[in-house]
């Protein structure tokens, strides 16, 4: 089972049915999907090539608040309570509100991510 893998957002095998990006109309169409995937994503706006990096850093912290609040996405804003009615620490959701901003070039690189994980 693949849980997530990074760098799948771009289509670099020239079949673009087989990247994230091909796949994100699919996925759009399912609502329940939606809340996984970056807003950038579900613009299709592919010129906008700088914020893609940050898509699946976005995907990643939605799936990781999917986990850690136990199988329910938070609300929008809420991330925070309902996290720490389960015992995440406040480090671990100020990562993960940061990891699904809305605004992609707010989220933290992938280097940045490893660097504050490391210190949590």
């Amino acid at each position: 089972v693949v849980l997530f893998r990074l760098g799948l957002i771009k289509d670099m095998t020239g079949q673009m049915g087989e990247t994230v990006n091909g796949l994100v109309a699919e996925a759009a169409a399912e609502e329940e999907n939606r809340d996984f995937v970056a807003p950038e994503a579900l613009s299709y706006d592919a010129s906008v090539t700088d914020a893609w990096k940050y898509a699946d850093i976005y995907s990643t912290g939605k799936l990781c608040l999917y986990v850690l609040s136990g199988g329910v996405l938070p609300e929008e804003g809420k991330e925070t309570e309902l996290l720490e009615e389960t015992g995440i620490s406040e480090g671990v959701c100020s990562l993960l509100q940061q990891m699904t901003d809305l605004q992609p070039e707010k989220r933290p690189s992938v280097r940045k991510l490893q660097g504050e994980l490391e210190e949590l």
